[in-house]
């Protein structure tokens, strides 16, 4: 996804939504509680969070350590509010697969 972020093939504008799909290990580990997991307050928490990362690619094309600068920011807020997760069966692991999906009605 940071890659798609990168390459200017979506930009925040333009995402409606992302799906994320993780497999059910990784899924209990950073989507559940989802109430928690989607407002994390310290660094703890974000590390966690699949919202908070994914929040983080979508608008910075990148996961560093400065990620955790942007904890309770409205942006950050926004676009997790837009971030969808999903158990799949057939992931397993850490596995996942996202997808985006656009204003336009195109899914990437």
């Amino acid at each position: 996804m940071i890659e798609i972020i990168k390459q200017g093939v979506v930009s925040p504008k333009t995402i409606k939504s992302i799906d994320v799909f993780l497999g059910p290990t990784a899924y209990t580990i950073v989507a559940e509680p989802e109430g928690l997991k989607r407002m994390p307050t310290n660094i703890v928490e974000c590390q966690f969070s699949v919202f908070f990362a994914i929040a983080q690619a979508a608008l910075h094309g990148t996961y560093s350590w400065n990620a955790y600068d942007h904890i309770g920011d409205i942006g950050h807020q926004k676009m997790m509010s837009r971030i969808n997760a999903y158990t799949d069966e057939n992931l397993s692991g850490v596995q996942s697969r996202t997808r985006i999906n656009t204003v336009a009605g195109d899914h990437v």
